[in-house]
């Protein structure tokens, strides 16, 4: 399934948002995922990191110089 705006037919990159980033058209129900979809994706987004952090540390800065 293509998604596009019905207002402005462009693409819709992002259907967590409820309004289209090009015209500010309201973005239907039925183009954007649901409350369910979007806890799952930030679930998985929050794993995924936890995931990297367990990995790779993030790199931290050091204020005057010295480790």
């Amino acid at each position: 399934m293509k998604y596009e705006c019905p207002e402005c037919s462009r693409t819709i990159f992002n259907r967590r948002l409820d309004n289209c980033e090009f015209c500010s058209a309201a973005i239907p129900e039925n183009l954007k995922f649901s409350d369910a979809d979007k806890k799952q994706i930030e679930n998985e987004h929050q794993e995924l990191m936890k995931r990297e952090c367990e990995i790779e540390p993030p790199l931290r800065r050091y204020v005057g110089g010295a480790f």
